[in-house]
């Protein structure tokens, strides 16, 4: 008899623990005028960002795919009608997020997925929790963070900043110029591309890894786990390069 009775009570709970297994999603588009912004942020926290210029685009175009879950087809339909995607300015900054109601974040797993293509001067503030981040073709400064996921980037200017906790980082930097700029992983590599004609002093370190470098970089203060060296002729800014797991290769 006592184990009829916990079998009836051990049930709703095993259902109650248990993961929604029905999924929703749907897609949002938007096209938002560029007016005065010259900085494009674009917040998710369960999701991957990916930003590229378009050529002829004048405007600021989003294509969002909302995802989230539910212990039916029907709740997960109903928590995806919850979920919107948002767009607010403030200044010279474009701000695109995802919003939905706090409850879904424990158990349903809403997601946002961002594919921006944008004008090629804007400035770029990247920030997902959860995802990968990719972003090429602008020529303002940018400024990407992820905890768990990897990061591609093309950037133009000096001034970038680079951040995963959990992940790989592969770096292009575009143009010849002064360098300056931070990348760091806490978990993973990190490949930087040199571009011809950079100038300027080269910080790379690694607890858990190895570096590799071209050879004949001047001025070079080197060990297995750390790097300081000047690349080009000229002087110029800093590009930090760090990791705590994982090797650094600059090409």
């Amino acid at each position: 008899m006592l184990t009829r009775h916990l079998a009836f009570v051990l049930l709703p709970l095993a259902a109650a623990c248990s993961s929604p297994s029905f999924v929703a999603r749907r897609t949002v588009e938007l096209e938002l005028p560029l007016d005065d912004t010259s900085t494009v942020q674009c917040t998710s926290h369960n999701g991957g960002i990916r930003v590229e210029n378009g050529n002829d685009v004048a405007n600021v175009r989003v294509l969002a795919e909302l995802q989230v879950r539910g212990y039916s087809q029907a709740e997960a339909e109903d928590n995806l009608a919850s979920m919107a995607v948002r767009h607010d300015r403030d200044g010279g900054v474009l701000h695109v997020y995802g919003e939905h109601p706090k409850e879904l974040n424990w158990r349903y797993s809403p997601s946002y997925a961002f594919d921006l293509t944008v004008p090629e001067q804007v400035s770029l503030q990247l920030v997902t929790h959860n995802g990968d981040v990719r972003a090429a073709g602008t020529s303002g400064s940018v400024a990407i963070e992820t905890h768990n996921g990897s990061v591609e980037a093309q950037v133009v200017r000096p001034g970038f900043s680079i951040e995963t906790h959990n992940g790989r980082v592969e770096l292009a930097i575009r143009e010849g110029g002064p360098l300056g700029g931070t990348v760091l992983t806490h978990n993973g590599s990190v490949e930087v591309s040199l571009p011809p004609g950079a100038n300027g002093w080269l910080e790379a370190s690694t607890h858990n890894g190895s570096i590799r470098a071209p050879e004949g970089l001047a001025d070079t203060d080197d060990s297995r786990r750390r790097l300081r060296a000047r690349i080009g002729d000229e002087d110029g800014g800093t590009l930090k390069v760090e990791t705590h797991n994982g090797s650094v290769r600059i090409r």
